[in-house]
């Protein structure tokens, strides 16, 4: 029966702590991709509401005599 040398073994805890690294590297890069990718479509139903509310929201009514900037049409006596 072949031993293997103990070297070895000092090289298992090493691999473990790096694997356990590169594993907590990939779940960080994996969580700001998806955040990232959460944020732009939050953006895009944010703006889609926005449209949808101006849309659903009865129109002003436009007053007698007033113009789009809401000032008089008719110039007061002087």
């Amino acid at each position: 029966m072949t031993s293997l040398p103990a070297g070895l073994f000092m090289f298992v805890p090493l691999l473990v702590t790096l694997a356990g690294y590169v594993l907590a590297i990939y779940f960080i890069i994996c969580v700001l991709r998806f955040m990232k990718r959460k944020i732009e479509l939050d953006n895009q139903r944010n703006q889609l509401l926005s449209r949808m509310l101006i849309l659903s929201l009865p129109p002003e009514p436009a007053d007698k005599g007033a113009d789009s900037y809401g000032l008089e049409s008719t110039p007061p006596n002087s």
